[in-house]
This record gives C-alpha cells, structure tokens and sequence, in this order.
C-alpha cells in the first residue's frame, strides 16, 4: 500500500486508517424536537508509525509545513488509488528512547481530513 502527500512517498506505515465524519448543523428547536441540516460528508485518513527517528519526523515536519495548508493525498481504498485534497488535523508523538545518541520516536499518529 502506497501512499503519497503532495506526490512524496510516504514509507514504513504501521497504521492506516480511513473513516468518514458527517457534517452538521444540529438545533434544538422550541418544542424539544432536534432539526439536522445535513452538510457534506468527508475522508480522514490516519496514517501510523511504531517508531519514527529524528531525521524521519523531521523530513515529515518539513513536507507538511512545506505544503500547508492544502495539499494532495493520495492513497488506496476498495482496491483502486483515490485522492483528495486536506489539511492536517492532528500530529501526536512521544518520546520513546534515545539509542546510541539517535533519539527515536513511538506511536506517531498523523490525522488528515479532507478539505
């Protein structure tokens, strides 16, 4: 499975997630009954790595930065590639471990919802 931002190769996932999120506009009307204005649905895709090391997650850092606040993903879903145009909506990391003066990093989890 391949998957590339902004037509870089990303590399070594661990995780790969696709999920679709609803967007609402909900409101309570007078008489306690709930209105729903349905607004569109969209991709998040959540990509993983065990263990990045500093030179890794910076190259990541820096392709995202390089690219914001817009950029193109493409990625597999039912068999066929697929792409869509998103931002960055969460980057989580710890600190694992230092290895011979090399620092690596665990579980970085990287959210990308669609535009």
């Amino acid at each position: 499975m391949e998957v590339k931002i902004a037509g870089v190769p990303i590399l070594n996932l661990s995780e790969y997630k696709i999920s679709y999120s609803d967007i609402q506009r909900i409101n309570q009307t007078a008489s306690g009954s709930t209105k729903i204005d349905y607004i569109a649905t969209k991709r998040k895709l959540t990509l993983g790595w065990r263990y990045l090391s500093d030179s890794q997650l910076d190259s990541l850092y820096t392709l995202l930065n390089q690219n914001r606040p817009f950029f193109s993903v493409e990625y597999m879903e039912a068999g066929r590639v697929e792409t869509m145009v998103c931002y960055v909506e969460n980057f989580d990391t710890s600190l694992w471990n230092t290895i011979r003066g090399q620092r690596y990093w665990e579980n970085v989890t990287l959210s990308l919802m669609e535009q």
